[in-house]
């Protein structure tokens, strides 16, 4: 199989990711810089969005933003929309990665934690999406050249498959295994449930 990217197939495109700073965020940003695009990832950790954009610049030169965001406030949503429309214009490509993850039966979980699961996971992607989507309605209209190949999700479907033998690699060197066991492990996990989900849509 060919796990070479082309580095022009999203040349000029704007792919807003959010939860970027790592796992699948981090790794998708990476695959749509190789493929051209500009990346802005949105996230609520300083530190991982800041070296996220930072290490994807290193080998792709002006690929990557950070914007730092809070997903469960609703203004920032909106005030995080409207500094991207004014200072890259409106994305290409939205991929709602972010995700708070709490666990635990009713009654146990506070309702605090409910409301940030059901903001980050469910109200900041519908903000999001509805601010762009007319606009990108819009542009593609007008000019279908603007439109995202449809090739996209094969290209990152190879890019994943590649990095998952790499990762996987790690199990053969205990040592090193051992040492990084959790975060492999996750970010094995990660990358195959995002396989799967790319195969149903095929």
């Amino acid at each position: 199989m060919d796990t070479r990217i082309d580095g022009s197939i999203l040349s000029g495109k704007i792919v807003l990711l959010t939860g970027a700073g790592g796992g699948i965020g981090l790794e998708a940003a990476k695959a749509f810089a190789e493929m051209g695009a500009k990346v802005l990832i949105a996230e609520i950790d300083w530190e991982k969005g800041e070296k996220a954009a930072e290490d994807i610049t290193v080998k792709f030169p002006g690929a990557a933003f950070f914007l730092h965001t809070d997903l469960s406030d609703g203004t920032a949503v909106r005030k995080l929309c409207g500094d991207i429309l004014a200072r890259f214009g409106c994305p290409d490509i939205i991929f709602n990665n972010a995700a708070a993850v709490i666990t635990g039966k009713i009654g146990e979980v506070s309702i605090e934690d409910w409301d940030l699961c059901y903001a980050v996971n469910l109200k900041a992607p519908v903000m999001l999406t509805s601010y762009f989507l007319g606009m990108m309605k819009e542009r593609d209209s007008v000019n279908s050249r603007t439109s995202v190949p449809y090739n996209v999700l094969e290209k990152l479907q190879h890019y994943w498959e590649h990095q998952l033998k790499l990762l996987s690699g790690f199990e053969k060197d205990g040592q090193k295994f051992m040492e990084y066991s959790r975060e492999i492990r996750g970010w094995i996990d990660d990358i195959r449930t995002l396989l799967e989900t790319i195969d149903t849509r095929n």
